[in-house]
């Protein structure tokens, strides 16, 4: 009999402006081709979308609960009501966040925590860099962790810390995986994209990009195409030439096809950049910053540019706007890279047998 899972997430992934909402869309589809899948969503959910996007895109159950309107009390007892009525194998919870419902989940449910990034490392790098952050410590995010019967990791470095701690048998490897067709690279170069949520190291890397880059070809016939809800604040950034704020999209391959080159100046953060596998995915040359390398360090220089600061940042990309068969060269490398270690199969393998052999 196949196993039954749960997933509690206040995601609303289908929406797909954000990386972890893509993150959770992968997971989604692949788990819903092997097991009976169910979806918990504790989040605002319009009508619409229920019927026209959930209903018809997914393969899944979907049970909905109005947390922002009843609160995290009644949506914790609402978990424990259902899954008392509704036996699940495998209940995995979206964000270390949502570690509060781990006493609504009955003992007979192995507890999976699906973390995306580490809190502790996320609200330290914002601290750093003088953001709005949570007090929360490595010893108190590991402390939830023990609660857990797997931890599931999107970034290699991070699974080897929380292994370190909590050893092989409690963790998995789970990175993100992309399917997406690939793009036909033009030869002459007219557009530079960036795809974005409101994220606030989106934000800083935009700004910094264009105070300290994109002056550079002011004069060039070269346009910064923008999307995403980063475009948001596009009134106190439209000062600058050839820039265009597209907002937001429904189909992230029909954006890509109208980019040359994709740029991701984030400067901090935590887990993998999941805008930097779509691109790579998507075979499309990629020009990041070291932070963004991180997770991605066997295609550094070699499937993708990491620039080390603004003045290589420019020259690189200078060189890759003049260079087609450097363009050429490395979206080869890392279509090919990304099409066998982050597709569906390869990054999940270890999560399905996971749940099989629990």
């Amino acid at each position: 009999m196949k196993k039954k899972i749960v997933i509690v997430t206040d995601i609303p992934f289908w929406r797909h402006i954000a990386g972890h909402m893509a993150r959770l869309t992968s997971l989604v589809n692949f788990l819903s081709t092997i097991f009976p899948l169910t979806i918990i969503y504790g989040g605002f959910l319009h009508t619409s979308e229920k019927e026209t996007l959930i209903n018809h895109v997914f393969n899944i159950k979907l049970v909905t609960f109005n947390t922002p309107q009843y609160g995290l009390a009644c949506f914790s007892n609402f978990i424990k009501q259902y899954l008392l009525k509704n036996i699940f194998d495998i209940c995995i919870i979206e964000y270390v966040e949502l570690s509060y419902l781990l006493d609504s989940i009955p003992d007979v449910t192995k507890k999976y925590l699906d973390t995306h990034d580490l809190k502790s490392k996320r609200e330290n790098e914002f601290a750093k860099f003088g953001l709005p952050h949570e007090k929360f410590s490595w010893k108190e995010e590991i402390h939830l962790f023990k609660q857990y019967d797997k931890i599931l990791l999107i970034q290699e470095n991070d699974y080897k810390k929380v292994t370190r701690s909590l050893g092989r048998d409690r963790t998995i490897l789970a990175s993100h995986a992309v399917n997406l067709p690939r793009v036909k690279l033009r030869k002459k170069v007219s557009n530079i994209g960036f795809i974005a949520s409101s994220y606030p190291p989106n934000i800083n890397g935009l700004v910094w990009f264009l105070n300290n880059i994109w002056q550079s070809f002011k004069d060039y016939d070269i346009h910064l195409i923008i999307y995403g809800s980063i475009c948001i604040y596009s009134d106190s950034l439209n000062k600058y030439k050839n820039v265009c704020f597209m907002g937001s999209f429904n189909r992230l391959e029909d954006v890509y096809q109208k980019v040359d080159i994709v740029i991701n100046p984030v400067q901090f953060g935590a887990g993998i950049k999941i805008k930097n596998l779509e691109a790579l995915g998507s075979g499309l040359p990629l020009i990041t910053l070291p932070h963004g390398s991180i997770g991605l360090e066997d295609l550094s220089n070699k499937g993708f540019i990491v620039a080390k600061d603004k003045e290589e940042f420019r020259d690189m990309l200078m060189l890759l706007i003049k260079d087609y068969n450097l363009r050429m060269s490395i979206a080869d490398r890392a279509y090919d890279y990304i099409s066998c270690y982050h597709s569906p199969e390869y990054c999940f393998k270890p999560l399905i047998n996971s749940i099989i052999n629990s």
